[in-house]
């Protein structure tokens, strides 16, 4: 056994030292998808820092629901344009005039001060994440309108009407205050950190096709591979040693992306023991692959197997949620991408950004990416077998 697992390391570092003749495309593979993921995620924050919202007020409505206007208009990440009836604000937010629509009814002030909670209608394209983000705010605001009107009604002075005390206390209530509290996946929709975790997935697993799995074909051309077949060594022994040596740049790929994010963009990533295990599984689930590409098909130069894998890299990609959030698609769209291992890592980053998860509550996911990692290299290994070591 230790002589076997000596083979594993001495393979593995034989491939290490055949890229350290390619240090440009390793440079490449590690700052890419630091620099796409930043011009992706700032311009997602940017496009949705100041969202044009319409608000239609009924002219029944009383002096709270224009405090709710004014709270609206205050708000610095959003821009408010007042419209005259539902029907044309509702044809603005479906040409995208606006992102979102806010209906406030003739009942809100007699709702809000016979301490019912008002019915303000929000609508919206939900499946854009401008449109999720701006309803976000409105909600923030029309829940801190309301805590203010019932913490006016119950402190306002002698002779004092509660639109009265509520107009007093909006600048001078410190005990009044709403908190946007992420708590499942899906409120994660967008920003640096996420489209970080969906460019260190996406180029963990184009590292692992485009330039290791294509690595393996050529070698297999050139017959490096062919001479470890005609060894007395288990096949599994060279499975392993071609992963080992593959995972530690890719591994090390991975890391880095997340220490940029952290430092340059300021992510706070969660559990560092949970995102280190989704990324190292994830990565040896995509090495797998790679050696599945490798070892199938005829032996070919490295440009011919980037082209034919081109398509499965960028379909996974797209399929598994590297470059949008799941969540603003359709339900089926979102149980089909979970075929990819790249939805359920996703996931999972997604959950530790956006809550306070750890590994207990995310074992689940990792579990099945451990499933995707075993079921590849039993592939991978077993096509090795039939081609290589035959």
């Amino acid at each position: 056994m230790r002589r076997n697992l000596a083979l594993v390391i001495t393979i593995g570092a034989r491939f290490l030292r055949s890229q350290s003749r390619d240090l440009g495309a390793i440079a490449t593979a590690f700052a890419l998808p630091i620099v796409i993921a930043g011009a992706m995620g700032f311009a997602d924050q940017y496009a949705n820092s100041t969202l044009a919202i319409g608000v239609v007020t009924d002219p029944g409505a009383g002096p709270v629901a224009g405090q709710l206007v004014s709270a609206l208009e205050r708000s610095p990440a959003l821009s408010v344009q007042r419209y005259g009836s539902v029907e044309s604000l509702r044809r603005e937010v479906r040409t995208g005039v606006v992102v979102a629509g806010v209906e406030i009814p003739a009942n809100y002030d007699d709702d809000l001060l016979a301490g019912r909670s008002g019915a303000v209608r929000v609508f919206g394209q939900d499946e854009t994440s401008a449109s999720t983000a701006a309803q976000a705010d409105i909600l923030l605001s029309v829940l801190g309108n309301e805590a203010l009107v019932s913490y006016a009604a119950e402190h306002r002075q002698p002779g004092e009407t509660v639109e009265q005390a509520t107009a007093r206390l909006r600048d001078a209530a410190p005990e009044v205050s709403v908190r946007r509290v992420t708590a499942k996946k899906a409120s994660a929709v967008g920003g640096v950190g996420r489209f970080t975790a969906g460019m260190i997935i996406f180029f963990v697993f184009v590292s692992a096709l485009f330039h290791h799995g294509a690595a393996l074909r050529d070698d297999r051309r050139r017959g490096v591979v062919a001479r470890m077949g005609v060894t007395p060594n288990p096949a599994w022994v060279v499975v392993a040693g071609e992963l080992a040596g593959r995972l530690v740049l890719v591994a090390l790929q991975a890391v880095v992306g997340l220490g940029v994010g952290a430092l340059l963009f300021g992510i706070r990533w969660g559990d560092p023991l949970a995102v280190f295990g989704v990324v190292f599984v994830f990565a040896t689930a995509s090495l797998a692959a790679g050696l599945l590409v490798g070892a199938s098909g005829r032996p070919m130069t490295v440009p011919e197997t980037q082209m034919r894998t081109a398509g499965i890299v960028t379909l996974a990609g797209m399929l598994g949620g590297c470059f949008w959030p799941l969540a603003l698609g359709p339900a089926w769209l979102e149980t089909v991408a979970h075929v990819t291992p790249h939805a359920w890592a996703n996931d999972i980053l997604n959950e530790l950004l956006s809550t306070d998860a750890g590994v207990a509550q995310v074992w689940p996911q990792l579990v099945v990416l451990c499933g995707f990692a075993v079921v590849l290299f039993a592939a991978a290994l077993l096509v090795f077998r039939r081609r290589v070591f035959r």
